[in-house]
């Protein structure tokens, strides 16, 4: 049963949930419900509960600071945070510690129990994989592998060896090179230890012992320590690599490669390839980098108004106009490309741009796409990014773009109804119905009319009443043409609705007449 605490200062809010979960019909056990960060922490002190539910925003101590004190405690406690649609900066601050679990107030109990679960299935998978490392680890026979993965994490990390320590440990190694290089190869996605492993055996097996020395496994990566060589022949075995290992666990691998040094260097190469590999974001998956791919631009020297990009973009999703979103996004991209900015900086205006985007559809965004900003988090490529972002900004605009064409066919409709029950209206135009019927501006709705028709309103107009004219020459003989050009909102101006009649039909309404009237009287 996995420990469950409570923290929220909003004392209706504590209690709505305290109360609204069966706790334990879901293996549960809610163990307290602090009501502030301090009096949360004696309980994390007294319980160490395996999940804390916190709000995101208290009084004295937020939920932030509540998880950053709680982290130095216990490690391994899952966090869910309760936030409301005006925090996202809080959210922005809790990705960068890790958190993926929120819930957004007000909330009920399936929402809970949904996000509750996932957690459950996530503690029982790193309880299973934590068994299984001690399992793999408790068969290590043999110490040596194990000094030396210790030897080059310790050499790499602290550099706290000396050059008589670094002389012995080599010696025991059987090392005698005195110019090195460092690999570190980081993966496109997370994985256990095992997947690390077995990456180390084949580099192991592909380099043999003459040429990679040392090998450990480093946080998420893996680090190789190996002879200095040509980067061809360098590049020719990491593919192999590479290309083995993918072929296994269809894993693509991020490679960072340092310059050459001695012992004395291992320490700063190590930080040039994890600086490379900062980098990693802006190349496509699978590939091999050396400070030479990732020279950066001086922050100094290059300007972008990202406000003014941003509202451009808006405005192109909520007009719906799909290709000048992909068009705008693609520039985007190009500058950041161009640029290499720092990641998270990139990923964050990539969030901002997210939320902006959701917010111009026609409704709310849902609490869906709310949380969807998380998966920001978890991709490893600005091409990916993008496509996430690009994937967002269409729905979205073809969302907007189809109900602005349903509205745009409505009132087209309505336009066009307007015409046929007042064609016998001298008054009719475009702008006695734009300000007295439709309360519309004239030119948009001018605009829309011949977008939709194909033809402009006026010539629309007197094509209607011409033909309502010939109606009535043909179903009414005994209509005099002054009439008629009454009826078709001519008023009396019997030469002008002649001519017009003429010009539409190649005679006058008495010549139409008549032949109307011969073609009936012929025998069939």
């Amino acid at each position: 049963m996995y420990k469950v605490l409570l923290v929220d200062d909003e004392k209706l809010s504590r209690d709505s949930i305290a109360t609204l979960v069966q706790w334990e019909e879901h293996g549960l056990q809610l163990i307290g419900a602090a009501k502030n960060g301090f009096e949360a922490l004696e309980w994390v002190d007294k319980e160490m509960p395996d999940i804390v539910i916190t709000d995101i925003k208290m009084p004295v101590m937020n939920g932030l600071e509540l998880i950053g004190k709680i982290k130095e405690r216990r490690s391994d406690t899952v966090f869910v945070v309760l936030s409301g649609y005006d925090e996202y900066d809080y959210m922005s601050e809790a990705m960068r510690y890790g958190i993926k679990h929120y819930l957004l107030k007000p909330c009920n109990e399936l929402q809970i129990i949904d996000v509750l679960s996932e957690i459950k299935r996530e503690i029982a998978n790193a309880n299973r994989e934590r068994e299984f490392f001690t399992k793999l680890n408790n068969n290590f026979t043999r110490v040596l592998p194990q000094v030396k993965e210790q030897f080059l994490r310790d050499i790499a990390l602290t550099g706290t060896y000396n050059q008589r320590d670094f002389e012995e440990f080599m010696a025991m190694f059987h090392i005698q090179a005195q110019t090195f290089q460092l690999v570190l190869v980081q993966f496109g996605e997370s994985c256990g230890y095992l997947e690390k492993f077995a990456l180390k055996n084949i580099a192991e097996d592909l380099f043999t012992s003459e040429k990679l020395y040392l090998s450990t496994v480093v946080e998420d990566s893996v680090l190789l320590l190996i002879q200095a060589m040509a980067f061809e022949d360098m590049a020719t075995i990491l593919n192999e690599v590479r290309d083995i290992y993918k072929s296994y666990y269809r894993l693509e691998l991020f490679m960072g490669v340092s310059g050459a040094g001695g012992f004395t260097a291992i320490r700063s190469m190590y930080k040039e390839v994890q600086d490379v590999l900062r980098y990693r974001f802006y190349f496509t998956e699978g590939c091999m980098l050396t400070s030479d791919d990732v020279q950066v631009t001086s922050k100094a020297s290059w300007q972008v108004d990202f406000n003014a990009s941003f509202e451009a973009i808006a405005s192109s999703v909520k007009a719906g106009d799909v290709n000048d979103v992909t068009h705008r996004l693609k520039s985007l991209l190009d500058v950041f490309e161009e640029h290499r900015m720092e990641i998270n900086e990139v990923k964050s205006h990539c969030m901002e741009l997210y939320m902006i985007v959701i917010r111009q559809g026609q409704l709310p965004p849902s609490s869906e796409k709310m949380f969807q900003v998380v998966t920001f988090q978890e991709l490893d490529t600005l091409h990916a990014t993008f496509e996430f972002l690009r994937s967002i900004s269409i729905e979205v605009a073809k969302s907007n773009y189809q109900e602005s064409s349903s509205i745009q066919n409505k009132m087209i409709a309505s336009v066009i109804q307007i015409v046929d029950e007042h064609l016998g209206n001298p008054e009719l135009s475009l702008t006695w119905i734009g300000k007295e019927l439709l309360y519309m501006n004239v030119d948009y709705l001018g605009r829309l009319f011949s977008k939709e028709t194909g033809v402009k309103f006026s010539q629309y107009v007197l094509e209607r009443r011409m033909e309502q004219a010939i109606r009535l020459i043909e179903r009414a003989g005994d209509l005099r043409v002054y009439e008629i050009s009454r009826l078709t909102g001519f008023r009396e101006d019997t030469p002008y609705f002649s001519k017009v009649f003429k010009k539409y039909t190649g005679f006058t309404p008495s010549e139409y007449k008549r032949n109307w009237e011969e073609g009936l009287r012929k025998p069939l």
